[in-house]
């Protein structure tokens, strides 16, 4: 992370407080993990996430781990985008 850079992570995450956030009800950062379930729903639509393992060689596991990351960013830019999040620098 660059300075002044933080990660938000799930309500159940303990540990580094100046870099890691955990969402408040109603913030942005809620609306933010929440697209982000919706990236991994799509990843789980190709059964790469999930219950569902891989069954062919491990070997072939990251390969097809990023042609389907390429294949859902794909559909980002070309008409089927997450929803937009707006974040308000409250220091600003």
């Amino acid at each position: 992370l660059d300075y002044g850079e933080s990660a938000v992570a799930d309500s159940g995450y303990v540990g580094e407080p100046h870099h890691i956030r955990t969402p408040q009800v109603g913030t942005d950062d809620e609306q933010a993990r929440a697209r982000h379930e919706t990236v991994n729903k799509r990843l789980k639509d190709f059964k790469m996430l999930g219950p569902n393992r891989f069954r062919h060689d491990p070997i072939f596991h990251s390969s097809c781990f990023r042609a389907v990351a390429v294949i859902t960013q794909l559909s980002f830019q070309n008409g089927a985008p997450p929803f937009q999040v707006t974040f308000y620098d409250d220091d600003a």
